[in-house]
């Protein structure tokens, strides 16, 4: 029986949120014998105020990740709703599975419900905190920093305070309520209370960030917690715990979250009955900020932890300046992505793949056309865990180069885009021996893959747009005098022939003058596409001035040159038969051809074709005349 496939639709890979319910998904679908395929983008809702132009160009470049999900090879759809950067990516989702048929939740989103839903109950979260301060501690005098107002999250733990406030006969003041942004913001709310005149006896938080920064400016002014104030968090973040007082708080099952949406899933795929709504409850952990556990001297110990972790915040950083020196010393498509290696070794990842478009991976590179979505193959450029060559050519739709979702055990692969600006240019697909806490670092190393690769690319669309003319795509001067040098160094090495062909558009004043210019343009960008098709792939073909063209090539051999002046002129009246044009194109063209050993000055060799092409032109309007 074929394994079945689980998608996962995340921003970010917070650890404290986010990467605990991909773990408990992780852990059910191994359970379970289900592969578990998650598309994340990087930026951890933003606030992207810039520019509108650049919020949008963000967004775009990152969202396209979820538009690699293939729905005919996933059966079952998990959106972390709430880590969105864009809500119209949950609907938009939301609506790719209905028109497959494939059965989807929301998890951890208050504010966009679906059809089926798991969510923690914040309520009854708050409602374990506020009870053991006025139960436990006997507290009476208790403020709350909420996040943000109208915020679901803070409006929902608002409610809980009020509550247990009302159940005890606490009367509920509105001056003890302020928000803090879910954020520093906060520290300016305890400035407000002080200034109030009175200190609480309890200060309760509506996310662990506000109270650790509570804590801090409390200490900094000569306040002691929570001899002199109890504070309180909510969310259970790994910093709460190592830091001094550690703090009470409540820790939402995340994992259990994710465990719940795998079995909503599954119930959904084995057309079982499911609640619309499954609640999760949360843990109360009571420690140094309210009291209940003492400060000891070997608390002192998370010191150690912290420098553990700045040293290996270090060692990230010192690869990280390696892989962006690499980056920028990369000469070919194939060297950016060495650089990444490092990376994938200091995460302990099994595998990683990074797919590219194809077009990207040209010699020499061309500008993609437009749009930068994703295209129907890609390329494989990155080698680590195993065999695939770089620069193997697969199929989008079946994600990888190679498949590894039928194997003996079910796996775990993460996509994340890499993209510039709102152009998409790949993915990266990794497969992580185990689900850690280190998001953020991961993100940073994640990011500045695609930042690189990004700006590697662009640097080169830009050295073209420097050596090529805007309107034919052909070479302009000064990407003749890039590359002329090493075809003549390459002609005298081998003792073989510079073919140079010098062009002029017949009569191209007269189109203008009783066409229009955008009609003379039509005619320069036909002779363009004419000459690009009828002389070799090799050749350094350029637009030299408004109607003036030039053609170089190396050939081991002499040739024959007017053989490609009557096939150019042969394309050009194939147009003109079939066009709706009220003119003729036409172009007179000169050539002379050299032994390579023989030329010291180009100049020279190329005033000979001039001179050759003049008498052409002055032939071919003999003739007309």
């Amino acid at each position: 029986m074929k394994r079945k496939n689980i998608a996962v639709c995340v921003t970010g890979y917070d650890w404290e949120c986010a990467s605990r319910i991909i773990n408990g998904i992780f852990y059910r679908c191994q359970e379970l014998n289900i592969n578990l395929l998650v598309f994340a983008s990087m930026l951890k809702k933003p606030v992207l105020s810039i520019t509108e132009l650049l919020s949008a160009n963000i967004i775009n470049g990152e969202t396209e990740i979820f538009n690699l999900i293939n729905y005919k090879t996933i059966d079952g759809v998990i959106i972390l709703g709430d880590t969105m950067i864009d809500k119209k990516t949950v609907y938009d989702i939301q609506k790719k599975c209905k028109e497959n048929n494939i059965p989807h939740v929301n998890v951890n989103d208050l504010e966009n419900y679906l059809d089926y839903n798991v969510v923690i109950s914040n309520d009854s979260a708050m409602l374990l905190i506020m009870k053991h301060l006025v139960k436990d501690h006997k507290l009476t005098k208790i403020n709350f920093i909420g996040g943000k107002k109208s915020n679901s999250y803070s409006d929902e733990r608002l409610n809980a305070y009020k509550t247990v406030l009302i159940e005890n006969n606490i009367p509920f003041e509105p001056k003890r309520v302020k928000y803090g942004g879910f954020w520093d913001g906060a520290v300016n709310c305890v400035i407000e209370f002080l200034q109030e005149g009175e200190l609480p006896q309890a200060i309760v938080c509506a996310n662990d960030s506000m109270a650790l920064f509570v804590i801090e400016y409390l200490k900094s002014q000569g306040y002691k917690v929570p001899q002199d104030v109890i504070v309180t968090g909510y969310d259970g973040i790994e910093e709460g715990e190592v830091y001094v007082p550690s703090l009470t708080t409540v820790r939402p099952n995340y994992e259990r979250m994710g465990g719940e949406s795998v079995n909503v899933i599954s119930n959904l795929m084995n057309k079982k009955e499911c609640p619309r709504k499954v609640f999760v409850e949360s843990n109360l952990f009571c420690l140094q900020s309210c009291g209940c556990k003492e400060i000891t001297k070997k608390d002192m110990d998370f010191f150690n932890v912290r420098n553990i972790r700045t040293g290996g915040n270090k060692r990230f950083n010192l690869e990280a300046i390696q892989m962006n020196l690499t980056f920028s010393n990369a000469l070919t498509s194939s060297d950016i992505f060495k650089g990444a290696i490092q990376g994938a070794q200091s995460f302990n990842l099994d595998r990683i793949y990074i797919c590219i478009r194809p077009e990207l991976k040209k010699e020499p590179y061309v500008i993609p056309s437009k749009p930068y979505g994703i295209s129907k193959q890609m390329i494989s450029m990155a080698q680590y865990g195993h065999g695939v060559p770089n620069g193997t050519l697969f199929n989008t739709e079946d994600y990888l180069p190679q498949n590894i979702f039928e194997g003996e055990t079910p796996v775990f692969i993460a996509f994340s885009p890499i993209y510039y600006q709102d152009k998409f240019l790949g993915y990266t697909a990794i497969q992580p021996q185990y689900i850690k806490g280190d998001g953020d670092l991961f993100l940073i190393w994640l990011q500045s893959i695609s930042n690189n690769i990004g700006t590697y690319y662009q640097r080169r669309e830009l050295q073209i747009l420097y050596m090529h003319d805007p309107l034919t795509n052909l070479y302009n001067r000064r990407g003749m005098e890039n590359l002329l040098p090493n075809l003549l160094s390459m002609s005298k090495a081998r003792g073989g022939y510079i073919n140079v062909f010098c062009g002029d558009i017949d009569g191209l004043k007269v189109i203008n003058d009783k066409y229009g210019h955008d009609a003379g343009d039509i005619a320069i960008k036909t002779i363009a596409n004419s000459i690009t098709k009828c002389f070799p792939g090799n050749s350094i073909c350029m637009r030299t001035g408004g109607d003036e063209f030039s053609i170089i090539f190396y050939t081991d051999k002499s040739i024959d040159c007017q053989h490609y002046v009557d096939k150019l002129n042969s394309e050009l009246n194939d147009f003109n038969k079939t066009s709706d044009l009220e003119y003729d194109v036409l172009i007179s063209l000169g050539y002379y051809t050299e032994n390579g050993k023989n030329i010291d000055d180009f100049e020279h060799v190329k005033k000979l074709a001039d001179r050759a092409l003049y008498k052409n032109k002055a032939e071919r309007k003999a003739l007309r005349i």
